[in-house]
């Protein structure tokens, strides 16, 4: 599927040191000139965005163990078939997009003395897309995989040898067209006279470059706008991010009364598969975990509740029921050293429990009523959330959790 000449059916050549959305095509066989409206080119950009979403979306629902069984491998694969996603939509956007006439014959070409080295190179705008175009979403990237991989933390390090390299690298292989010399060389202290200069400042080289393009490139008002724009929406999702990370669940008084009391008329199984009733995990404040091994974010706050009943292992309990067998939860524990209680769950006891669909924590004290209903991901091993329990553990000890008569 490549982009084929309105006039002639041949293929076309993509001219690839066009600046901005717009994409401009040559036909060597019939001197056609075409350009694909940046509209086109911003639905092919959305249409990429979004599978690329649904494909991050649908590797959350891949079983646990298969993907702890691929390993690294894995992890190359799943990047391989997203790139491959945007390579078919990128193709499919050329076989389905209308090619816009130019005229035939191009604009004379201008010489570096009017527009600038730089400029008639086209580096300015290399540098521009190495910067803005590279930086926002490798940040986002790199924050993502810390969030949803905490246990692999080199995979987050990683990504940023993998995301600098190829940058650096292409601002060291600028060079001069004729004498080959890098522009960029940190070791030559010649980089201050390329802003001001109309020829290498080697050779002497005058380059001539298409007036389009220099035109295209130049920066405008709206595209600082633009850039100004983006990174102002970068940090505020780095923050957003960081703040869901260390979110700290908002914990009701002690003093006020429960939601209500938990249904606990249903029955569990251990990792050796033997039956059991809900209302044996109380005694002492509980927090229940309603979750699935085959969610990612699930398995941060599996790793966070373990921080938290290792933290308090006589004032509170901790448990994690799922609709995964005993055996896939004691492969789960086995692989990350947990000891943390997981337990098996039928399908219809797994759906009266998870709120819309959501993994879904209770908080529920000694008499078996309900505190707290928590469906977003926070930070539980805190100090205030230990604090808050310890306070609760007292008073049900003292009180035995009936402070309130609920209807």
């Amino acid at each position: 599927m490549t982009a084929r000449c309105p006039n002639c059916s041949r293929t076309l050549v993509e001219v690839e040191d066009f600046p901005g959305l717009e994409r401009r095509f040559l036909c060597d066989a019939c001197g056609g000139r075409f350009r694909i409206p940046a509209v086109q080119v911003l639905l092919f950009i959305v249409l990429s965005f979004i599978v690329l979403v649904s494909f991050s979306v649908a590797v959350r629902w891949i079983p646990e163990g298969f993907i702890d069984a691929l390993g690294f491998w894995g992890m190359i694969i799943a990047s391989f078939v997203g790139v491959a996603s945007v390579s078919i939509m990128r193709r499919l956007v050329l076989r389905l997009a209308r090619f816009r006439p130019l005229p035939s014959s191009p604009p004379q070409p201008v010489s570096s003395r009017d527009v600038g080295f730089l400029a008639a190179l086209g580096v300015q705008r290399q540098l521009r897309v190495v910067v803005h175009y590279f930086v926002p979403p490798g940040a986002i990237l790199m924050l993502f995989a810390y969030q949803w991989w905490p246990e692999s933390k080199w995979f987050a390090a990683i990504l940023l040898p993998i995301l600098i390299v190829p940058a650096v690298a292409k601002i060291w292989n600028i060079r001069c067209p004729r004498c080959r010399t890098r522009l960029f060389n940190p070791l030559v202290a010649e980089r201050d006279r390329l802003r001001s200069a109309t020829a290498c400042p080697y050779c002497s080289f005058v380059p001539t470059a298409d007036p389009e393009i220099v035109a295209a490139a130049a920066p405008t008002s709206r595209g600082r706008v633009l850039v100004a724009v983006s990174y102002l929406a970068t940090v505020a999702l780095m923050v957003f991010l960081v703040h869901l990370d260390n979110r700290i669940p908002q914990l009701p008084s002690i003093e006020s009364a429960p939601l209500h009391l938990a249904e606990l008329d249903w029955k569990f199984e251990d990792l050796t598969g033997q039956g059991h009733h809900a209302s044996e995990l109380l005694g002492k404040p509980l927090l229940l975990y309603v979750w699935r091994s085959s969610c990612i974010p699930c398995r941060v706050q599996v790793a966070e509740l373990e921080k938290l009943r290792s933290a308090l292992p006589e004032e509170i309990a901790v448990a994690g029921v799922s609709t995964d067998s005993p055996e896939t939860l004691q492969a789960f524990a086995a692989r990350r050293s947990l000891d943390l209680p997981l337990y098996h769950v039928d399908a219809s006891t797994h759906a009266r429990l998870d709120r819309r669909g959501k993994s879904t924590i209770y908080l529920i004290d000694s008499a078996g009523q309900v505190l707290l209903i928590d469906t977003r991901a926070a930070k539980w091993s805190a100090s205030p959330v230990q604090s808050y329990l310890r306070a609760l553990a007292t008073r049900d000890r003292k009180t035995g959790g009936k402070v309130y008569p609920v209807t």
